[in-house]
């Protein structure tokens, strides 16, 4: 086994610097795929594609509502059982209930940040554009 000192290194990165300047290399050029938009196809921004409109829906409606879902099994068990927060089976149910929640926003999240540009077939990102093609999230300028 052949073993490299820290004092090898600059004299290898010049040794191979001068062989690819001796074979006129370039380094390849990273792919910047597109897709072939369709022409019947008038999609000027993610908005206006059903299943992006659906998961922003999801997405609006549990960070709106997320107190009342959070609430509504204490105001439940209140109401109904005299001590109902004397047995740990409600709490942990309660609990348990909220952290489900959480998990669904947080797939929600992911779905979101994740979700597959229609233009280039890449992830979106979290920007009002496409990281890759610049397609934009929305039709509406971003104050």
């Amino acid at each position: 086994m052949v073993s490299v000192t820290k004092s090898d290194a600059p004299e290898a990165n010049a040794a191979l610097d001068r062989e690819v300047s001796r074979r006129h290399l370039k380094p390849p050029q990273p792919p910047h795929w597109t897709r072939n938009r369709d022409p019947n196809d008038d999609a000027n921004s993610l908005e206006e594609f059903d299943r992006y409109r659906w998961l922003m829906r999801q997405k609006r409606f549990v960070e709106k509502f997320w107190c009342l879902f959070v609430l509504a099994p204490i105001v439940i068990l209140a109401l109904t059982q005299k001590n109902a927060f004397k047995d740990p089976d409600n709490i942990k149910t309660c609990v348990d209930f909220c952290i489900l929640l959480a998990f669904y926003w947080l797939r929600l999240v992911f779905k979101y940040v994740t979700f597959v540009c229609p233009q280039c077939s890449e992830r979106f990102g979290p920007d009002a554009s496409c990281f890759n093609c610049g397609f934009p999230r929305s039709s509406h300028p971003q104050n």
